[in-house]
């Protein structure tokens, strides 16, 4: 076991040379009384315009914690964690109220567990739409 001291260097030397880029929060919903819900949208009259809309409303939600652009019958997936079924049920009608125009078909679907993430090379920021 090394000493804290060295420890630190080496992790301050690893940001230093950019091979840690940035650090990523992990917790459990179960211990904080949320549930994970995802949502996936397809969009009609799509364009970066709205795009860019849809993506800074879901950026501002406080209960909203990822978003992806996607490719095929869903244009859109979001995650959330929630209190309730009825708050994700809230949130939903607030993005397609707030999105008449543009929202067609959605699908949601409860998340029990996750077991990997897989993260982008170059962290969220060099990929836009992608948080």
């Amino acid at each position: 076991m090394h000493p804290p001291a060295t420890v630190a260097h080496r992790i301050n030397r690893l940001e230093n040379d950019k091979i840690i880029e940035g650090y990523i929060t992990e917790y459990s919903n179960k211990i904080l009384g949320k549930i994970r819900y995802k949502a996936r949208i397809s969009t009609e009259k799509f364009s970066e315009k709205v795009q860019k809309k849809i993506y800074e409303y879901c950026k501002e939600h406080p209960d909203i914690v990822y978003f992806a652009r996607t490719i095929g019958k869903w244009n859109i997936e979001i995650e959330a964690d929630v209190s309730c079924v009825e708050e994700y049920e809230k949130l939903i009608l607030g993005i397609k109220s707030n999105f008449a125009d543009n929202i067609g078909r959605s699908e949601s679907m409860t998340v029990f567990r996750e077991y990997k993430w897989t993260y982008w090379p170059g962290g969220p920021e060099s990929h836009d739409g992608i948080w």
